[in-house]
């Protein structure tokens, strides 16, 4: 998706690299939580529970773009590039495989999550590869980032866990005049991710919903030139 507003020519600052972990316990004190709603507050508690459950050693990297079942990863990866040299935030960043590969692709690579969890975990991984990834916790909604701050916007399952049209002016907002961004979302004319969401409820959060094909045009309310591609109509 094309960005094509224009902003003021304004020089980046770019966002200082976090220590996560101490982010998180800093969180657990109410006091020092950032604010947020009551579905935010839902998504990431579920989020650092999982994050709870990660080791970044057994993480893969090269294979979420590379694998022959990576069809989205690759596909949006195509739409981005090139990266090299860009600047490129992967928003709702999770455990951090897509920002360490885009690292290691040369771009300029800036992460956040809703979840401090996760971005313990992102920080973590990108330290493990010696990749140079800036970690910020932050909703989609509220980025921590300036205006035109990034030439590539990368997010991977992330609109469906957030308010749709905020989320997306967000992204607006930081891209370059003639930035990209690359959304994968689950879609819930799949008749068969509708059956697993039904059965396997206890591994999502109630507030997320998948996205239909109407909401594509709230989508192309902020990306008028949108293109999309469905794949995996038949798995999972």
């Amino acid at each position: 998706m094309d960005g094509s507003k224009v902003f003021p020519d304004t020089r980046v600052m770019r966002p200082q690299i976090i220590d996560a972990a101490k982010m998180l316990d800093s969180f657990r004190d109410t006091a020092a939580a950032p604010m947020q709603t009551a579905k935010q507050k839902i998504e990431s508690d579920f989020h650092d529970r999982w994050a709870r459950e990660l080791d970044p050693a057994s993480l893969s990297v090269r294979e979420s773009f590379e694998a022959a079942t990576a069809v989205e990863n690759r596909w949006a990866l195509e739409r981005l590039s090139p990266i090299a040299g860009l600047d490129v935030v992967d928003l709702g960043c999770g455990a951090g495989e897509a920002a360490v590969y885009f690292a290691r692709q040369g771009a300029r690579v800036s992460a956040c999550d809703l979840s401090p969890g996760m971005a313990d975990v992102a920080l973590r991984l990108a330290r493990l590869h010696g990749a140079a990834v800036d970690v910020a916790v932050a909703a989609a909604e509220s980025l921590p980032y300036p205006d035109a701050a990034f030439d590539r916007v990368f997010a991977n399952g992330v609109l469906h866990h957030a308010e749709l049209l905020p989320a997306l002016r967000e992204v607006r907002r930081v891209l370059k005049p003639g930035g990209r961004a690359a959304f994968i979302e689950p879609l819930r004319h799949n008749p068969l991710i509708s059956i697993y969401r039904r059965l396997a409820a206890g591994n999502r959060t109630p507030t997320e919903a998948a996205l239909g094909v109407g909401d594509f045009a709230a989508v192309r309310r902020i990306f008028p030139g949108m293109v999309h591609r469905v794949v995996w109509l038949f798995s999972l």
